[in-house]
């Protein structure tokens, strides 16, 4: 499959990050094969004075880049937003799909061929349920290690987002968060994510025109996927033994409110829930299905 690659990346912490937690786990065998593979072009955007350290970074992976300069100086979302939609464009202009590679994110080994097969039909775009996990784990991360063996570094460097994500505990984040998760034994998860990422994505014109029309941030995750539900162009990965993702997430940032736990609807989300009037055709969607994440143990 032709592709592009993105990652948006600026500043020292992101740029850390994105040479020892993104690129570092990129280059694993099964994943930079399927990148040389099938990437065409690696878009990396950076703001002026940070394209040296994020071109040296990523041109250890050997893969073709293209750097481009943006202005980084206004709201974060906005930013990305832009972005995302400059890099719409380039795709449909060279008929390519589109992989992110975020700067905080560890790809597990294997994830990335996982993607490309998953979403070899035509217009699919691929997502996978991620866990949050404190900085702590780039560090303990073994190169090459299984995702079995990521499940269980992720779980003993769990981010509190997730911690209070539990189902059981009086108090849990899901109703604010979307996250919902239980222990079914010895290193074996049962995961359920209403606003999993897309990570493989294939654009057609209406996407173009649907996303510039948006006036809100947020689109990627929060409104763009109910298009691709409705459409039928969203695809899952649900086992942690295909693909498997931790963001790092500075250990206290992110963190929603909690509420009590209820026992017959301990997946409630703020965001639309089944028999909400209104409720996102993608937060349906993905309530109906639970992800497996297996430990080195399991």
């Amino acid at each position: 499959m032709k592709a592009r690659m993105l990652s948006i990346v600026w500043g020292e912490r992101h740029l850390d990050w994105f040479a020892r937690a993104c690129v570092r786990s990129l280059a694993q065998d099964r994943n930079r094969t399927s990148l040389k593979e099938n990437i065409a072009a690696w878009d990396i955007v950076t703001r002026e004075g940070n394209e040296t350290p994020a071109r040296l970074t990523a041109e250890t992976l050997g893969l073709p880049l293209e750097i481009h300069i943006a202005d980084v100086s206004g709201p974060s979302g906005e930013i990305l937003q832009r972005e995302i939609i400059n890099e719409m464009t380039r795709c449909l202009a060279t008929e390519s799909a589109l992989v992110i590679a975020p700067p905080d994110t560890i790809f597990g080994e294997g994830t990335i061929p996982s993607l490309f097969a998953v979403g070899q039909p035509q217009g699919i775009c691929v997502a996978v349920p991620h866990v949050r996990v404190k900085p702590s784990a780039i560090d303990a991360a073994e190169l090459g290690a299984s995702n079995a063996r990521l499940v269980s570094i992720a779980w003993q460097h769990l981010h509190r987002t997730w911690i209070e994500a539990e189902c059981g505990r009086p108090l849990t984040n899901t109703f604010a968060g979307g996250v919902s998760w239980r222990k079914l034994g010895d290193g074996l998860y049962a995961v359920q994510h209403l606003l999993p990422t897309i990570y493989l994505a294939q654009f057609n014109a209406t996407d173009l025109q649907w996303w510039a029309a948006q006036k809100l941030v947020g689109a990627w995750d929060h409104r763009w996927p109910s298009k691709l539900v409705a459409e039928g162009r969203q695809r899952v990965i649900c086992s942690s033994d295909a693909a498997f993702l931790v963001e790092i997430t500075p250990e206290f940032g992110n963190i929603p409110p909690c509420s009590p736990f209820d026992p017959n609807e301990p997946d409630r989300f703020w965001g639309g829930s089944i028999g909400d009037r209104g409720a996102p055709a993608h937060t349906i969607f993905n309530r109906n299905q639970i992800a497996i994440f297996r430990s080195g143990g399991a």
